[in-house]
């Protein structure tokens, strides 16, 4: 990455199984607890929302 011939880099996926396991952990619901504990360590702000909607999500295989 040092090298001055490379000006970024793009990070994605690589097979169909890598979209399914990132599909399956974005639609995971969260704890409320978590939010409110990173909320109360500092490391969330006030306002930031949490709960957006996820609603369904196209199937990774259609």
């Amino acid at each position: 990455m040092r090298h001055p011939a490379v000006a970024g880099v793009v990070v994605g996926m690589r097979s169909a199984a890598e979209v399914r396991r990132n599909l399956a952990a974005f639609c995971a619901r969260i704890p409320e607890q978590v939010w409110d504990d990173l909320r109360a360590e500092g490391l969330l702000d006030e306002r930031a929302a949490t709960d957006g909607p996820r609603g369904s999500v196209p199937s990774a295989t259609s």
